[in-house]
């Protein structure tokens, strides 16, 4: 599984295509490079890049510039920097020096160098540094020595405000809202659609009824202006019917003119249509998608979170660095600290993790064993153990799987009791087949067999026992999925309906 790609510090890789908010798990846990992990170790320029006083004080500085930038635009009539007041050329000058040593700093943080074409917020930065330098150093210095216009240049100033996009790393909350109304987008135009067509079919209808009085001022008032054509009637409906600007003076003007009951009447429909379904419909939509993006969002972060832990833990028990893991090396991350932390983040109890060990490292073979799984296997496997997530028909399967194994297990546990047994003798339930006349035995033999007998009857009956006591957990197992069963059916039939 893979981490979010949109957090804090995470490069993204372009040779993949994924989802924004639907990923499946196994897409979730897979580790990703984070940018920390690109810089070098323990040097000035990478202990600098990775403080977090460093990128508070970055975000600081871009906030100030963009209410500058207003600031400046209303009060510096200048065209060029070089022709503005003192205060707008130091302050200008200030900005740039420090969006470059920043820049700077994250360049020479990185071990190898050309690791920050991977960084797309370096990449980003990098073009509207090298637009501010042109623009505050290179453009003055070329005017005073040749001249040069460049006017039209001071537009490249705008694009400085696209620098308060990475105000969104650090306001997880905006970003949500952002991806929000991207994955809604759909949703959004489609009901704009429907809305355009309600629009239409409503503007042809009073049009075509006003279009004998659209002349006439006495008889109907505002006729021509609000509904002259098809054009001017959807405007009017929109605007006053849909988004209810001045609704009041727009039904006086309906009550007023002729057929003021059905076209009154009209009206109201319209308005239930537009406004009280169709509006409301798409708040709806949008707050349902946002809601699940969140959601979306804070599980990505949570199994991030739960990734670095247990990639630290898993590198320290994994002596021979097959980058699987057994059984045994299992019970040995249970005991870890950290794990214990990083299952409560997903709200698995260790405990019931543990009681899983022998369901998740099983072979699968009727003949029983352990295997050994790789180490993103097992992160999907503890994120699909989260209690908010439902059982599947795949997980039933796979319960029933394991039970048949274990059944199959216990039985040929006791047929191998059994065949240690003389077969000429005792049966499977330990009653005799044959008395001692028959067999030839002597008092002697009996004493020295009889005690081995008897413990190996007591073995059997235990077994015996054991088997029976499976064999109605198992019924009760089966009636319990086959509940399960139709309770997901019933949920997905009303899921569909």
């Amino acid at each position: 599984m893979i981490m979010d790609n949109d957090n804090t510090g995470v490069i993204e890789d372009s040779s993949k295509n994924e989802s924004p908010n639907k990923q499946p798990v196994k897409e979730k846990v897979k580790t990703a490079k984070t940018l920390e992990d690109m810089y070098s170790e323990n040097t000035v320029f990478s202990n600098i890049a990775k403080l977090k006083l460093f990128e508070y004080m970055t975000l600081s500085v871009i906030s100030i510039n963009a209410i500058w930038i207003g600031f400046d635009t209303n009060n510096n009539p200048a065209a060029e920097l070089a022709k503005a007041q003192l205060k707008f050329v130091v302050a200008e000058n200030i900005f740039c020096f420090y969006f470059t040593f920043e820049l700077i700093i994250r360049f020479l943080a990185f071990e190898l160098k050309f690791d920050c074409l991977r960084d797309f917020w370096f990449r980003f930065d990098f073009v509207l540094v090298t637009f501010m330098v042109v623009e505050t150093w290179v453009i003055p210095l070329a005017n005073s020595s040749g001249g040069v216009q460049v006017g039209a240049l001071r537009l490249f100033r705008l694009l400085r405000l696209t620098r308060m996009t990475r105000l969104m790393r650090s306001l997880p909350e905006l970003l949500t809202l952002i991806k929000g109304m991207k994955a809604a987008s759909r949703s959004v135009a489609s009901t704009l659609i429907l809305l355009i067509i309600i629009v239409y079919v409503f503007g042809i209808i009073f049009q075509s009824q006003y279009a004998d009085y659209k002349d006439d001022a006495d008889t109907c008032l505002n006729c021509k202006m609000h509904w002259g054509t098809v054009s001017d009637s959807m405007f009017t409906l929109l605007v006053g019917g849909t988004l209810l600007d001045d609704i009041t003076a727009l039904c006086h003007d309906i009550l007023g003119s002729p057929n003021a009951e059905l076209m009154f009447s009209f009206f109201m429909l319209y308005f239930v249509f537009s406004h009280l379904t169709v509006f409301n419909m798409l708040i709806g939509v949008v707050c349902e998608v946002i809601s699940e993006t969140a959601s979306t969002e804070s599980e990505n972060s949570m199994v991030a979170q739960v990734t670095q832990i247990l990639t630290v833990v898993f590198e320290e028990i994994d002596a021979d660095g097959s980058g699987m893991i057994s059984k045994k090396e299992f019970e040995l991350m249970t005991d870890k600290h950290e794990s214990i932390e990083a299952l409560h983040i997903l709200g698995v109890e260790p405990k019931h993790l543990l009681a899983l060990s022998d369901t998740i490292f099983d072979s699968g073979e009727d003949s029983g064993g352990t295997k050994e799984i790789g180490f993103d296997e097992f992160l999907e496997m503890v994120v699909h153990l989260r209690p908010e997530n439902n059982a599947s028909v795949l997980d039933i399967a796979q319960l029933r799987g394991f039970q048949r194994r274990l059944m199959l297990g216990l039985e040929q546990k006791v047929l191998n009791l059994t065949d240690s047994l003389d077969p000429t003798r005792y049966s499977l339930d330990g009653q005799a087949l044959k008395n001692d006349n028959e067999t030839g035995m002597d008092d002697n033999e009996d004493m020295v067999t009889s005690p081995r007998m008897c413990s190996l009857e007591k073995d059997i009956h235990r077994l015996h026992s054991e088997v029976i006591k499976e064999k109605e957990q198992a019924e009760a197992v089966d009636l319990e999925i086959l509940r399960t069963q139709r309770e997901i059916k019933q949920l997905l039939a009303l899921k569909s309906a």
